[in-house]
This record gives structure tokens, sequence and C-alpha cells, in this order.
């Protein structure tokens, strides 16, 4: 059995609707046509932002008490996260701010600015040392800028730098915790 709304669609083409479509990530092709620098565009895989599924699971209350969609709203919510990066020489000196339980990615209190003011910019590599471990990280813009297993970092939704692995769990390859330290560097 197939549940349908009021409007008989199915609850997961509805909720797709609401939560993916109405955010804008580069992933979607939207922002390759339209170009680089487009409000709304991001980099990553259904890179959305707390702001963004509280605003979702709104609209998708909203259509369940009224069978209506608001079609062609855009549901991005932009984040400006100010840097809180301590800089000694050429390092750049952070934390990891949260782990998504799920995969084991980084998300860190760097932001790009942060990058840039070290001269790194975006596809190139650059190290992140995680405790005792110092990795190559490639900044890219998705998880299939690397091969698999290998280190990647692009701005999140929220505007931090988040630190993963392509098709692995970057926390549990070096045993980290939220507040541990990262140290940043060419």
């Amino acid at each position: 059995m197939v549940w349908r709304t009021p409007v008989s669609r199915p609850w997961s083409e509805t909720a797709e609707y609401i939560i993916e479509r109405r955010i804008k990530p580069k992933s979607a092709g939207i922002c390759a046509i339209a170009g680089p620098g487009v409000d709304g565009c991001r980099d990553g895989h259904v890179n959305v932002n707390d702001s963004e599924r509280l605003a979702a699971l709104k609209a998708l209350n909203h259509f369940i008490d009224s069978g209506e969609i608001e079609r062609g709203k855009d549901g991005t919510v932009v984040s400006n996260l100010n840097s809180s990066a301590e800089f000694v020489g050429d390092t750049a000196i952070n934390s990891i701010i949260s782990i998504s339980e799920n995969h084991g990615n980084i998300f860190s209190g760097f932001v790009a600015a942060d990058l840039q003011r070290l001269g790194i910019s975006i596809n190139s590599h650059f190290q992140l040392t995680l405790g005792t471990q110092t990795v190559r990280v490639f900044w890219g813009t998705n998880y299939h800028d690397v091969g698999l297993g290998e280190w990647v970092a692009f701005i999140s939704a929220d505007d931090s730098l988040m630190i993963a692995r392509n098709t692995d769990n970057a926390c549990a390859t070096v045993s980290c915790k939220t507040g541990d330290p990262l140290i940043l560097f060419r």
C-alpha cells in the first residue's frame, strides 16, 4: 500500500520535493547552468543546514494541513559564519565543531576565508593535523573530486569547512571527537 497525500501524491515524492528540490545545491545541476556565485548555490552533496531542514519540515506540516505546496519557492537559508581560527605563522588552528553520526564527516570551525588567508585555493590540496596524524586533504566541491577513501573538504551549508573521506569514515580513521584541535596548513 502506498500512502498518498490529500492531492493523491505519494508521501515520498512530496517529501523529496519539499526537502531536496527547494534547496539549490550545485549537485542538482541548477548552479552548473547558472554559474558559480549564484545566491544559494553551494558545493557538496545534499548540503543543507539546520535552518533549511526546519523550514522544510514546516512546509511539510503546512502541506499536511492544507494540501498546498508553494511551488517555485527557494528554501535556501544563507549562513554567515565568522572565522574563529587562530593564526600562527603559516598555520591556522581551530577545533571540531561536530561530527556526523552516520558518515563520520568532520565539521570544523574553519571557514573559506581561513584557507584563502593561508594561500589555499579551491581545487588544491592542504595538510590537516588531527591529533597525532597529518592527512593530505583536497579542497573540492563534492566527494567525487577524489578517489575512494581519499580525503576531501568543502564548505558546508553552515559555511564551515567539512572534512570527509570519500565513502569512508573520516572521524573513525583518526579517532577524533567534538572539541579536538585541528591544525591546517599548506
